[in-house]
This record gives structure tokens, C-alpha cells and sequence, in this order.
């Protein structure tokens, strides 16, 4: 366990082998200083990690702005008063491509196969974050648990589709009273992997299920994802995911950003920087 502070004088807490559902994950927390009425758990994209680790990869040092650390103090920034709990990768193939694999089945490059008729990846989480609270309850730091946000980023998105994929599973079991009803918040945040297909969640009853949870639904997207022309379909997946939840009365809002930008990599993590302002 070890602490750092930035120039924007928000601690951060880096957690290790945090315990879930058989499994661990490392932690990193921030906004434990102040009470907090709401846990805010982000999931971050490839290259996305601690800054020394990006910092000695030959390209991914270019983004360390965006390490873990910085993320979490953005996080904070964009919701005050709420403890954000990121939640590292289960590992980095070559340093760079994020593997969820404690949430989702996913190949070496962290490419999921999405799977029904299961709990894990809900039971996962909800035990990953009892278990931060406890650590932080050891430091006489309390946290309600009543109020949870989820934020996917770019590849982190593969966690929260799998989240969809195992609703019907949870709301027809006892853990519907669990975790689930504690999600007030999705965001899904220029969503995309190395897959082609299957970015977005198309499936007209998952969504059916997704808008009749009465969870807020936050879709922001920029050109790097939703314009480019060599993976066309992420567009169509997105506009599809959005429309169908509209249509089916689910509470969604919708942002393109940057929408007059280029479509790079810079505008696609300055999204962190500004999707809540």
C-alpha cells in the first residue's frame, strides 16, 4: 500500500491484489480524504497504466498525462465528493493492451468473449469494491456503498458490456438486491477494442433489461472511435446501442465530442478531461 500526492493536491492510494471473487486486482484509489456519498469505479483503455510503467515503454510514455494516478485525480475532479476506485487490468500484454480477464473472457490482447448465464463479473465487482471500503475503513475512512457509478474508457468498456450481458442472470437471482441496485450510473467512454465486432452491446433484450434498470446511461464518443473508416462498425454498434436504449425509454444521453477535431489518439484521452464538465 503506498500513497502519492500531485500538484493538483489529491492523494492517490495504490492498492494491491485487492480481493474480489477469487480474485485480485490492484486498486488505485482517490478522494478518500473527504466524506464521501458515492463510489465512482473506472475502468481505463490500453496503454493506460502506472506512470513508471509508461514511462519506460518506447511509446506510451507519450501519454502519461493520462497515467492511472492522473486518471484517478481526474476522476475526482469530475465527481466531488465520491471516492474513485480504479481499477487496474489483470495484466498488459507488451505493456500496452489491457486484459480484463477477472471480468470477461478475453484473448491475449484483451479482446472479450462476452458470455451470458453468469454472475462473475457482477460478483467480481461487488466483492472488489467491499473490499476497498474495508481497507479504507482500517484507515478510519468511510464510505457509504448505497450510490455506485461505473466508467468504462475505450477498452475498459468490454467490463461494463459484460456487466449487460449477465442482467438477465442477476435480475432473475437473489443478487438483484446486491450491487445492482446500487448502480445509479453507466458511462461508457469512446468504447473500442482490437476486436471487429462487438463493441458496443446490440442485443435488443440486454438493452431491454439495461433501460428497464432505471440505471442512467451516459454515452460520450469522439471521432477516434465513431469516425474512423477502417472500423466502421464501431459507428453503426454505437448508434445502435443508443437508439435502441432510446427507444425503449431507457434513460440515455448521448455526446459527440470534438466532433470538428481530428480523429487521434490526443482527443480520444482529452475525452477524460472533459466528459462531465
Amino acid at each position: 500500500m503506498s500513497s502519492t500526492t500531485s500538484s493538483s493536491g489529491l492523494p492517490t492510494l495504490r492498492l494491491q491484489n485487492v480481493e474480489g471473487d477469487n480474485k485480485c486486482n490492484d486498486v488505485i484509489v482517490c478522494g478518500y480524504t473527504q466524506p464521501a456519498n458515492k463510489t465512482v469505479v473506472y475502468f481505463g483503455g490500453d496503454i493506460q497504466d502506472y506512470a513508471e510503467n509508461m514511462l519506460a515503454h518506447r511509446d506510451n510514455k507519450h501519454y502519461v498525462s493520462w497515467d492511472l494516478e492522473s486518471t484517478a485525480q481526474l476522476m475526482a475532479s469530475c465527481f466531488p465528493a465520491s471516492l474513485v476506485v480504479i481499477v487496474r487490468p489483470s495484466s498488459m500484454k507488451l505493456g500496452t493492451f489491457s486484459c480484463y480477464s477477472n471480468f470477461v473472457t478475453c484473448n491475449s490482447l484483451g479482446v472479450p468473449s462476452h458470455s451470458q448465464g453468469t454472475l462473475s463479473g457482477w460478483m467480481h465487482l461487488q466483492k472488489l469494491i467491499k473490499s476497498v471500503h474495508s481497507s479504507l475503513a482500517e484507515k478510519n475512512i468511510t464510505v457509504t456503498e448505497k450510490d455506485v457509478s461505473l466508467v468504462g474508457f475505450s477498452k475498459g468498456c468490454v467490463v461494463l458490456n459484460q456487466l449487460v450481458h449477465e442482467l438477465p442472470t442477476v435480475l432473475s437471482s437473489e443478487e438483484k438486491d446486491g450491487l445492482l441496485q446500487s448502480v445509479t450510473d453507466m458511462y461508457w467512454l469512446d468504447g473500442g477494442h482490437a476486436g471487429g465486432s462487438n463493441t458496443w452491446v446490440t442485443d435488443r433484450g440486454l438493452l431491454t433489461d439495461l433501460a428497464s434498470s432505471g440505471i442512467r446511461i451516459h454515452v460520450h464518443v469522439t471521432p477516434y472511435q465513431v469516425e474512423d473508416s477502417n472500423r466502421p462498425w464501431i459507428k453503426k454498434e454505437e448508434r445502435k446501442f443508443s437508439e435502441t436504449l432510446r427507444t425503449l425509454g431507457g434513460k440515455i444521453d448521448r455526446t459527440l465530442h470534438f466532433g470538428e477535431g481530428p480523429a487521434d489518439i490526443y482527443t480520444h484521452f482529452k475525452l477524460l478531461e472533459i466528459f462531465n464538465m
